[in-house]
């Protein structure tokens, strides 16, 4: 539907550029440098009344980004990283699942979610769907190990959550 509009454009904004890097066609420094000068234009701003109900511009890229970034690193907490993001693409297109089609979100959301083994998609989904959510960027990117630091991007791997960024981006073969 419409209201899911920030979902694809989400996805993308996301999903690219990583892809990318795990592919060895991208920097991964610069993906999530990229992350960290952007993502914020994804936060709520007055008036925002959830990712299904404000199609603005950065609530529809940045905070469709937001939610997937959110997804992938639930998803691979909760499966010990064993599963992310890519779990639940390759979900989707194993039963059919593309832009062309119009299924209803319920529906996307569980064949999603099977694929991760996990409910953390339709968990999240119900959480910013309908109202505004403030995510703490600075205390995200500490615990990833991400940080910025004259324009460079800086990584610590002893950071709680660095092990979860370093399986997003690792370069597959």
């Amino acid at each position: 539907e419409d209201r899911h509009h920030w979902m694809e454009e989400g996805l993308a904004t996301y999903v690219e550029p990583v892809a990318r890097a795990q592919s060895g066609d991208l920097r991964v420094e610069s993906v999530w440098a990229d992350l960290v000068k952007n993502l914020h234009e994804g936060l709520p701003k007055a008036g925002d009344r959830g990712l299904d109900h404000t199609p603005t511009w950065g609530r529809t890229y940045w905070g469709g980004a937001l939610y997937f970034l959110l997804a992938e690193i639930e998803i691979r907490r909760r499966t010990n990283n064993q599963r992310g993001l890519q779990d639940a693409l390759r979900a989707l297109v194993a039963v059919g699942a593309n832009i062309g089609q119009a299924w209803p979100i319920d529906k996307v959301l569980a064949v999603a979610d099977a694929g991760t083994g996990t409910t953390v998609l339709r968990e999240i989904y119900g959480r910013m769907k309908d109202v505004p959510v403030t995510v703490d960027l600075e205390e995200l990117w500490k615990s990833l190990g991400v940080s910025m630091a004259g324009g460079e991007v800086r990584f610590d791997d002893a950071a709680p959550q660095a092990a979860i960024r370093l399986a997003i981006t690792r370069p597959r073969p």
